[in-house]
This record gives C-alpha cells, sequence and structure tokens, in this order.
C-alpha cells in the first residue's frame, strides 16, 4: 500500500538514526508527486490508464496514511488501552503494537488539541517522535485533512519550546540518549543527543531527491543576501563560479542558481516549510514568529548549517558556515510571508474527488 524506502529516509540516510519500514516523510513525498502527476499527464487513451491508477494508489495511500500514521490526544488513549494478539479482520489493533511501549515523553507531550504524523510506522512496532519535514509536506501536500492540518499548528503552537525553542526548527524531537542512543546510532560521534540529525534545530535541511524532468534546467536553490553586506557573497567560495544572474527585490540582492547536471535536486529548508504551512493553514502568525527569532541569530552566527542544544542555543559542534540552504530557506521564508501568492509554487489544494476517509470497526469502542 505504501512504499518501503528505508535506505532513503532522509536521516536515516546520514546518520542512521533507526528510521526504517515505513518514514513519514517518504510517505508525504510519495503522496505529494503522484498528485503532480496527475496534473502532469495527458487526459488521453494514453494518459487514462496511468490517472485511473494513480486516483487508486491515491485513496489507499491517503486513507493508510490518516487512519495509522495520525495519533491525537484521543487516538494516543485509544492505543493506551489497546488489546493486543487480535487476528480478525474487525481488530483494532492492527500492528499489534504493545500499549507498554508507548514511551513516557509522549503522555506529556501529546497535547489536548493538536495532534502530527508519527514518524514511522512498521509490524508491531511505531515511531512516535515529531518529525518536521515529514508534516510541513503532508499539509502542503493537503495529504493532511483540513482539520489534521489545523491540529498540527495547534501542536507547534502548544509545544514551541520543545518544537523550534530559541531557533526554529527541530528536524525531530525527542533526540535519542542513552542506551537507544548507542544501539541505533552505534554511537554515532555526530549525532550525539540533540545534535546535527539527532534533535538538532536545522534553519536549513538539505535533501537530494532523484526525478526524471529531462531537457529541463533546474533551479538548485534561490538564495542571497540582505542588507546589501556583498561580504557573504564575496568571502564565500561556495558562491564562487555558479552564479548565473542577479537579479534586484526590494533592498536585497538575490542570486539564483541553475544547475544543468542531470538529475534535479529539491531543496527542503525547514524554515520556509514552516511558513508555507502556516499560510496555507491561515496562521502567518506563527511563521513571522518564527522568522523574527533566527533573525536574532543567523546573521550574527555567520549562517551556520544547524544549532544544537535542547533550545537550539548552541551553533552546532560542527556546522559550517555562510551555507547557501540557510540563506535560502530564510530568503524564500521572507518573500512568501510578504507576498503569499506564491504558496501556490510549492503547495496543493485539497483534491475534493478524495474519497472521504472510511470509518473505524465497530469493535474499535470496544
Amino acid at each position: 500500500m505504501v512504499p518501503l524506502d528505508s535506505g532513503r529516509s532522509v536521516y536515516q540516510s546520514v546518520g542512521g538514526l533507526g528510521i526504517y519500514g515505513y518514514p513519514i516523510e517518504i510517505q508525504a513525498l510519495f503522496f505529494m508527486a503522484l498528485r503532480c502527476a496527475l496534473t502532469l499527464l495527458k487526459q488521453d487513451d494514453k494518459g487514462k490508464e496511468f490517472v485511473e491508477r494513480i486516483t487508486k494508489r491515491l485513496h489507499a495511500l491517503s486513507y493508510h496514511l490518516r487512519s495509522y500514521f495520525w495519533l491525537d490526544f484521543r487516538q494516543l488513549n485509544d492505543i493506551y488501552r489497546y488489546k493486543t494478539e487480535e487476528y480478525s479482520h474487525t481488530a483494532v489493533n492492527k500492528f499489534n503494537v504493545m500499549p507498554d511501549s508507548l514511551p513516557d515523553w509522549l503522555f506529556d507531550f501529546v497535547p489536548n488539541r493538536g495532534g502530527y504524523f508519527i514518524g514511522n510506522v512498521s509490524p508491531a512496532r511505531m515511531d512516535f517522535r515529531w518529525f518536521c519535514l515529514g508534516n510541513c509536506i503532508a499539509i502542503l501536500s493537503s495529504l493532511a485533512t483540513p482539520n489534521q492540518s489545523a491540529a498540527i499548528m495547534d501542536l507547534l503552537e502548544a509545544r514551541w519550546t520543545e518544537l523550534v525553542g530559541e531557533m526554529p526548527l527541530k528536524v525531530c524531537y525527542p533526540a535519542l540518549e542513552n542506551h537507544e542512543w548507542r544501539v541505533i546510532t552505534g554511537c554515532d560521534p555526530k549525532n550525539t543527543r540533540w545534535s546535527y540529525h539527532n534533535g538538532g534545530s536545522w534553519p536549513g535541511v538539505w535533501k537530494v531527491l532523484a526525478l526524471k524532468m529531462p531537457n529541463l534546467f533546474k533551479f538548485q536553490v534561490i538564495l542571497g543576501h540582505l542588507w546589501n553586506n556583498d561580504n557573504i557573497v564575496d568571502h564565500n567560495p561556495i558562491f564562487h563560479g555558479v552564479m548565473i544572474g542577479t537579479v534586484t527585490h526590494g533592498t536585497g540582492l538575490f542570486l539564483c542558481l541553475v544547475s544543468s547536471l542531470m538529475g534535479n535536486f529539491v531543496v527542503t529548508v525547514l524554515l520556509w516549510l514552516l511558513t508555507a504551512a502556516s499560510i496555507k493553514t491561515g496562521r502567518p502568525q506563527i511563521a513571522r514568529r518564527a522568522i523574527e527569532l533566527a533573525e536574532t541569530r543567523l546573521l550574527k552566527d555567520s549562517w551556520p548549517e544547524y544549532y544544537d542544544g535542547t533550545l537550539g542555543r548552541y551553533v552546532g559542534k560542527q556546522a559550517r558556515k555562510f551555507q547557501t540552504w540557510s540563506i535560502a530557506g530564510y530568503l524564500v521564508a521572507k518573500m512568501m510571508l510578504e507576498d503569499p501568492s506564491h504558496l501556490g509554487m510549492v503547495a496543493l489544494e485539497e483534491d475534493k474527488q478524495m474519497k472521504p476517509p472510511l470509518r473505524r470497526s465497530a469493535s474499535w469502542s470496544r
């Protein structure tokens, strides 16, 4: 029903953080890719078969994710009361999750109002961690229903300290620690608790996806600098040899980088993803608050790659400075907030023809 792509998980591919099975960010991106494919296919005899296949897959995928990946207070309470070893078609505990496996932190983390798509679902095991990328993409692709989208933003507001802290945003929450960290990461020195991909704070995250779109030039990333500070470009070798053209926009100089390499690259930056999700759900004040928070540190800290600590207070111990994706994420977030009409470039409206979610079996309330 959903693709198994454990090796391509955005975090495991670098840090080996135990994300295997059906990671949420892969499912959300797959859902978005299928919806984009529908808009690209011609509505002729050749395209009709593919449209039917994709539509069928979208219905199954959306039902599976909205039903089994979603967690809120009510669902948590239901899992807490689960019976185990159910085998009939009316089984409620379809993945045979042991209630005793619920982590202690989860009961305090889930608010009365709010919810999110959990990190992973695999037989007999769920990864209840929060992953920012997957949940933001779920909102932008309309994988999340309007109510679920609103609940995700409710969670962000209710758990601002944990998920945003002093530097937006936590790539995942909480961090792996102690025995769990030793077993799952193999004592990875880069992914110590609250650092790098293990609960670090990332204004920008670099994710590379191979897409089959031949004969197109790729806009690899939009980046630049504000305050007319040419030092960011002149003293940063990353920028040399890649500037194709410049465009003046407001008070800042924006550089557009175009890649002519084979394959396409998509840059996913958490700050602009949060901004887009906030605009789509009608809560731009959340994005504004996060951007203002980032502005207090990013320029002063020389645009680091990531931040460490439970609140994101410290520049990452191995973070590189003047990172293009950190700059790009901030600029795109600012531009999107100033002109919300840009949202249509990265977001899809809800498909009104999508089948409503199926009701749970009668045994659910037993």
